[in-house]
């Protein structure tokens, strides 16, 4: 059933990004004035649809019928695709009887090389703009979560942050003389914006504030290798969230849903922490604390030659949480954003 779930959501998605992509085509060939014989949802054999000529109707149109000017807009037999036929453009139906005649003041082939170029990049850019709505969407009705703490929990060895001079424990103040309030806003300063140039990053650390630098160059650089930046918030729980059977996390009792607290009595920060631990003492018996439905057990597992005792794991927040609500403005421009970002 999992598989036919997912053909089955795997269509609705190509058919929405296709029904965008083609209205894009669609909307810009109405606008600089073509006629777009067909807009059709789908592919192959026309189910329905509906003419300005004959109304609503079921089945295919006559081989000789004539659009006039107006669109059929159909649904087709099969649910992957979609197109819209606009005159005097050989498309995928490699149909060039037309090409026989004069070019008619409606069709593609009579307009300059500009409104062609609008038509035909008009799908791409719909898409950009669904992106664009997608993620505004989301962010104006649910708002962002963001975690309320700039302390960091842990920070993987040869990572970015590590190269960098941070350490576990340190509390970020400010980056390039922006104050930071929470993790997002670090993430965001630290990793993303004004990308490729320097930071200056102020931390305090055992009392007293460090000053430490970043170049952009060893961010690009970094990403390039995609080399881990390697920071974690301090509020982490590491979760199992499976146990394999015969394993050494099985023997000793961990379950699913049970969170890591120790290991050889140093406190586990991270999800990476708890896993650098146990591949950095293969073959080895570690002493661990778990908590399991709220009560705290206790015991020494084996590590296996590589440095696992067979577990799933995860990692969750269980942190001050701050929730930043956005207007339609602010939800346009964050769209805009992310959908750069992810580009």
């Amino acid at each position: 059933m999992g598989f036919i779930s997912d053909i089955f959501y795997f269509v609705i998605v190509i058919g929405i990004l296709v029904l965008i992509h083609e209205l894009g085509h669609f909307l810009a060939a109405r606008l600089s004035g073509m006629r777009a014989d067909i807009f059709c949802i789908g592919m192959g054999y026309r189910l329905f649809g509906y003419h300005k000529k004959v109304g609503f109707k079921f089945g295919k149109l006559p081989d000789d019928f004539e659009y006039d000017g107006n669109t059929d807009y159909r649904v087709a037999l099969f649910p992957i695709g979609g197109y819209v036929k606009i005159a005097g453009m050989v498309d995928e139906s490699m149909d060039t009887e037309f090409t026989s005649g004069p070019a008619q003041p409606w069709e593609f082939r009579s307009k300059n090389a500009f409104f062609k170029i609008f038509v035909l990049a008009a799908g791409v850019i719909m898409n950009f703009v669904l992106a664009i709505a997608i993620f505004a969407g989301i962010i104006f009705f649910n708002g962002e979560q963001s975690y309320k703490t700039t302390t960091i929990g842990y920070i993987p060895n040869n990572s970015l942050a590590k190269n960098i001079g941070l350490q576990s424990g340190d509390k970020v103040i400010s980056i390039n003389g922006e104050k930071i309030y929470t993790w997002n806003s670090f993430i965001d300063h630290f990793a993303t914006k004004d990308f490729g140039a320097s930071r200056e990053i102020v931390v305090l650390r055992n009392g007293s504030e460090q000053k430490l630098s970043l170049q952009g160059k060893e961010l690009i650089r970094a990403l390039a290798d995609k080399k881990s930046i390697g920071l974690v918030p301090d509020h982490i729980n590491p979760i199992i969230l499976d146990v394999l059977g015969g394993k050494a996390a099985a023997k000793a009792g961990l379950k699913g849903g049970d969170t890591i607290k120790f290991v050889n009595g140093e406190k586990i920060n991270s999800m990476s922490e708890f896993i650098d631990i146990l591949k950095s003492h293969p073959s080895k018996k570690l002493e661990m604390v778990w908590s399991s439905n709220g009560t705290i057990k206790t015991d020494s597992l084996l590590t296996d030659d590589k440095g696992t005792i067979g577990v799933q794991i995860s990692e969750s927040y269980n942190g001050p949480v701050e929730k930043i609500e956005y207007n339609i403005a602010q939800a346009i421009g964050y769209g805009f954003n992310q959908t750069i970002e992810s580009v």
